[in-house]
């Protein structure tokens, strides 16, 4: 098929980008369960000969190889004139970055990142069993985050490209990409049992996204902090954005982790119900932290995190083994003896993970510092407005407000929402739309603080809980 403005990725996704593409209809719906799974395939490109074509399939000019099917439609395929490419190696492994998209890449910067959290993660597993992994960037003009791991490449989208060079688009690229590629091992080839043998006729539910999301995205920004990359101030920014999230997200205190697991097939990344569920990235990421550093305290920093996930990898990385959350379990139990009733409860309960939090930092000299929110809409009426839109995105479930989620707010107090305003009275009028009725709500605002902000902050500097705190993030005391 010919076309403008699309790419073609096997796996399942159509992503939309600035290109010119063409692909040869290769007739994949001829393939039933239990046939030529396990074929050797080769796939013609019908593009001109001056494109490039990114993957990580064996290439041989326009024809493209996968051993098995399974290989196939798990290798993103970009066909382009214009995408660039560089690559650097790991010990005798090639790591390829393509970015497609209408910028000018710092590629010196780029290469040195890489390099160092790929250094990182493979001293984690002790080696990397691929000859080439592949980074498959598409960088929009309009604003978009997304990434998929595949099984030698990761596709990530991002935008828009006037802001590629911005400290927070540049904090998020770097983030992702340690992130998919940590998903190299964990998903890819340590596998929860829900993923092992998978019939692609069905569903998998699993209720591990504790360790197949949450583990990843610890170690996704962790390890860049750990390798160099972030300083701990760009760090300690990532962890308040995990903070803010998790505190700011009510369905905490309806469903535990591994409930909200199994509930991400029903209704996935979109909103869903209003505060049923939570995210396995965010609470996942913040459990993760607290088992790393309960580990590290109770071994005098002998063991850690890294330990568990090599287990993880001994047991379970052929990728025909998969796990389960009591095998999970057991294996943080190995090195926290007696941590099960931590273990359960951040799993399966529905408590404040707050004091267990602050018990871990505490360690490593750190403090949570609990604050009112200086926007008096979020800190004393308990409303928080999207100001890309103007409707109203969250309500605290304990506010008396009368707002309901997709209201539109036309006016407060007869002008226009400020999305800049700090400062409200006691007593507020707000027009808003409702299912296309326009309604009058008096607002009163409340003694009790919603929407506080929550933010990582560092005690000391002295004695043992820093000379923790500099064997966790790898510095000098």
């Amino acid at each position: 098929k010919q076309g403008y403005g699309t790419s073609f990725l096997f796996g399942g996704q159509l992503i939309y980008g600035n290109i010119k593409g063409y692909i040869l209809n290769a007739g994949f719906d001829q393939i039933t369960e239990g046939e030529n799974f396990e074929e050797s395939y080769e796939l013609e490109l019908n593009c001109p000969k001056n494109y490039t074509i990114a993957t990580s399939l064996e290439k041989e000019n326009t024809t493209v190889k996968a051993s098995s099917y399974e290989e196939l439609i798990d290798s993103p395929i970009i066909a382009s004139s214009n995408i660039q490419h560089r690559s650097y190696f790991v010990n005798q492994s090639e790591f390829h970055i393509w970015i497609q998209g209408n910028l000018n890449p710092n590629w010196d910067k780029i290469i040195s990142d890489f390099k160092a959290f790929t250094q990182e993660q493979i001293q984690i597993f002790r080696g990397f069993e691929s000859k080439d992994y592949h980074f498959l960037n598409i960088i929009h003009p309009f604003k978009h985050y997304h990434g998929v791991e595949h099984l030698n490449s990761t596709v990530i989208v991002l935008g828009p490209d006037t802001e590629f060079e911005s400290e927070k688009m540049a904090a998020d690229f770097l983030g992702i990409s340690c992130h998919e590629l940590f998903h190299y091992w964990n998903i890819k080839r340590i596998k929860p049992q829900e993923l092992v043998n998978l019939d692609l006729s069905k569903e998998a539910y699993f209720n591990t996204g504790l360790i197949a999301e949450g583990l990843t995205t610890y170690y996704g920004d962790y390890l860049l902090a750990r390798s160099g990359v972030f300083s701990q101030e760009e760090y300690f920014t990532e962890i308040n954005i995990y903070l803010q999230r998790h505190f700011q997200n009510f369905g905490r205190t309806n469903n535990s982790i591994t409930e909200s697991s199994m509930d991400l097939w029903l209704d996935g990344y979109k909103l869903g119900i209003p505060d049923r569920k939570v995210s396995i990235y965010i609470k996942g990421a913040l459990i993760s932290l607290i088992f790393d550093l309960k580990i590290r305290a109770i071994s005098a920093n002998k063991h850690s995190l890294d330990d568990v996930m090599r287990s993880l990898w001994k047991s379970f990385g052929d990728g025909k083994t998969g796990y389960s959350l009591e095998k999970y379990r057991d294996i943080i139990l190995r090195f926290l003896p007696d941590g099960a009733s931590l273990f359960d409860e951040l799993a399966s309960g529905k408590n404040s993970i707050l004091p267990s939090l602050e018990e871990a930092l505490a360690s490593i000299g750190c403090d949570i510092v609990v604050a009112k929110h200086k926007n008096q809409l979020l800190s004393k009426f308990g409303i928080f407005i999207n100001p890309n839109n103007n409707e109203v995105h969250k309500v605290d479930p304990e506010s008396p407000q009368l707002l309901v989620t997709s209201d539109k707010v036309i006016s407060i107090n007869g002008k226009s929402f400020d999305k800049e305003l700090k400062e409200y009275p006691e007593e507020i009028d707000v027009v808003i739309e409702r299912y296309g009725k326009k309604l009058e709500i008096k607002l009163q605002s409340s003694k009790k603080h919603y929407f506080k902000d929550y933010r990582i902050s560092q005690r000391t500097k002295k004695g043992l809980p820093f000379d923790n705190f500099c064997k966790w993030l790898n510095i000098k005391a």
